[in-house]
């Protein structure tokens, strides 16, 4: 039986310790114990006593309640350039998300989310999904939402209104793009994307890329994949990013001048970037593969491969969701900052991230900036 505090969960303090990107080992030095300790309170098979309970939530940010949260995990989480990925970061990226189901399960109880409505395309088996099935998923999704068939004004704004959780942090790998999972806790889609690379198109298709896995490929287990199977999955996310956010008909008659600087007015237009906008009219029919190679050329000798046109203009789509949820609980007086920080386990400064919280709004209750003159 296990001793110690009753009711420690310690596949809590697993998370924690992977957000931080630390190990066993060197947790346990941190926190004076040794790695077989640490492991035995992560797996449940022995609890910490308090002091170390303290000791844990001092060396890993986080509040001693964090401890106590049940919860659990998504089995399938989907990465974006997976072969890329550390495992470390994909740990990381696993646990930020976790910690996002928590943050809305507390703000769940005083706010509503909006429902979800994502379209039940029923893709079946991943080797059953080819172009064209992809193609009629975009188009599906673009009819389910209401969207036209003209550039979307805001990716991340359409997946939180058919109730998917969206962050936007910065996780320290250049290499992370996104992860996506359907949560068992919040019956609803969460996703992450990376706010390491500062453009605002990359992020965008992101979006739409893990839009992608979330309606294509609920039924698929990424770690059943082999290699092979897994690049043919990213690359019927990949094709459907493209088909959403250019439909084949509208973008296709933009098409009309094939010169790069022509793509720089596209750009501005769809908020795709340059080469996917290349790689998209190529798909399309509108040139062959030699003149795909010449324009990506003329891309490289322009300098444009690490850095477009725009780049620095269009603004990023950031999520909004949580930081309202967070604001108007507390505006109404429903809890107040020590208790969302409380109730989650979770330290101000993790909060505003996840929420896209302006730094420093949970860490002191807000003083009054006016008040009354004295009569």
């Amino acid at each position: 039986m296990a001793r110690g505090t009753l009711s420690f969960n310690g596949t809590r303090l697993e998370e924690a310790r992977l957000a931080r990107g630390l190990t066993q080992t060197s947790l346990a030095q941190i926190v004076g114990r040794d790695s077989s300790t640490v492991s035995a309170w992560e797996t449940g098979r022995q609890n910490p006593d308090w002091e170390a309970v303290t000791r844990l939530s001092v060396a890993l940010g986080v509040r001693a309640s964090l401890f106590e949260q049940s919860g659990t995990a998504c089995a399938d989480h989907f990465f974006r350039s997976n072969a890329s990925i550390t495992v470390g970061l994909q740990k990381k990226s696993k646990s930020r998300l976790r910690w996002t189901e928590l943050l809305e399960r507390y703000l769940s109880q005083w706010v509503e989310f909006a429902d979800v409505d994502f379209p039940d395309l029923k893709m079946g088996r991943l080797s059953q999904i080819d172009d064209a099935a992809i193609e009629e998923a975009a188009a599906a999704c673009r009819l389910h939402w209401h969207l036209g068939q003209g550039p979307i004004a805001d990716v991340v704004a359409v997946l939180e209104n058919a109730g998917a959780l969206v962050v936007r942090e910065e996780l320290g790998g250049v290499k992370m793009d996104g992860v996506s999972a359907w949560s068992i806790d919040c019956h609803r889609p969460v996703v992450l994307l990376s706010a390491d690379k500062a453009s605002a198109v990359r992020s965008r298709f992101d979006a739409a890329h893990e839009l992608g896995h979330l309606v294509m490929h609920r039924g698929v287990k990424p770690a059943d994949l082999n290699k092979a199977d897994y690049a043919e999955m990213e690359r019927q996310a990949h094709r459907f990013a493209s088909a959403f956010l250019l439909p084949a008909e509208t973008f296709s008659r933009d098409v009309s001048r094939l010169e790069l600087d022509y793509f720089v007015s596209l750009k501005r237009k769809w908020r795709v970037s340059i080469a996917g906008m290349i790689m998209r009219a190529f798909s399309l029919d509108a040139f062959g593969e030699e003149y795909k190679e010449r324009l990506f050329k003329y891309l490289s000798a322009r300098g444009w491969r690490k850095a477009e046109p725009l780049d620095d203009e269009l603004p990023v789509e950031i999520p909004v969701a949580l930081a309202e949820a967070v604001k108007l609980g507390i505006e109404s007086k429903s809890f107040s900052r020590q208790d969302i920080c409380d109730g989650t386990g979770l330290e101000p400064a993790d909060l505003e991230s996840l929420a896209a919280l302006p730094r420093g709004y949970l860490r002191q209750e807000a003083a009054p900036v006016v008040r009354l003159r004295a009569v």
